[in-house]
């Protein structure tokens, strides 16, 4: 345990002199697992913000896709791309403030339907 934690430590110290080492990104695989640090705020709008649709996305599980529970159509389950932001704009337009004061009338009589079926 104690090593353990010396390591981190150690870790944390070396990645704050990388840029010493030879630039803004540093890639580093420890116990199989790769990390990278971006050692400058350029390297950080580069890769989140100019290039992020290329490297995120969700992750692919085949319980919740098409194998068992076939949850693809939900949200939260689409990839980026075109589809997700069709997806978006429909729910944009049924859940802006605009929208639900339309269907206002219609939310009052379900909640008052509710609660007298609490009582």
């Amino acid at each position: 345990m104690g090593q353990g934690l010396r390591c981190v430590h150690d870790t944390h110290i070396s990645a704050s002199r990388t840029n010493d080492l030879g630039g803004d990104v540093i890639s580093l695989e420890v116990l199989g697992q790769r990390i990278v640090i971006l050692n400058s705020s350029t390297a950080v709008k580069d890769l989140f913000e100019k290039r992020g649709a290329i490297y995120s996305d969700r992750p692919h599980l085949p319980i919740f896709g098409e194998k068992l529970m076939d949850w693809n159509w939900m949200v939260q389950r689409t990839p980026y791309g075109e589809h997700l932001r069709a997806k978006r704009r429909i729910l944009d337009r049924g859940m802006r403030p605009s929208a639900l004061v339309e269907h206002k009338s219609m939310i009052q009589a379900k909640v008052a339907d509710f609660l007298s079926h609490l009582a």
